[in-house]
């Protein structure tokens, strides 16, 4: 099982956007091509996406409320990247507390 997940070192404001607009012009590619209202499971896409653009303070309560939708390597993922804009000591507190949510979650 190959993971699409890639190593990057810095998560800017240009490149969240350019993310979200990558998210709308798939999204809109795909219905048009499958003459589809909506494309299934659309929304998990869109508010990982999204998850980009919340405040740090609110990261742990997206994780809570959205841990049943992505798997454990997604969140740390998104938690590694979305950390980049995170200052030394918040991004550790939001990590340590993130790994208490999902340790008690079955993988």
């Amino acid at each position: 099982k190959k993971k699409l997940t890639k190593k990057k070192k810095k998560c800017t404001s240009e490149g969240r956007s350019l993310m979200s607009l990558d998210s709308y012009t798939f999204q809109s590619s795909v219905r048009k091509i499958a003459n589809l209202k909506t494309i299934p499971n659309g929304e998990l896409l869109d508010n990982y996406v999204r998850a980009f653009f919340i405040p740090e303070t609110e990261f742990v309560q997206w994780v809570k409320e959205n841990q049943n939708k992505y798997t454990k390597d997604q969140i740390y993922s998104l938690l590694n990247l979305a950390g980049t804009m995170m200052n030394k000591k918040v991004l550790k507190d939001v990590q340590a507390a993130v790994r208490s949510v999902l340790e008690r979650t079955p993988s």
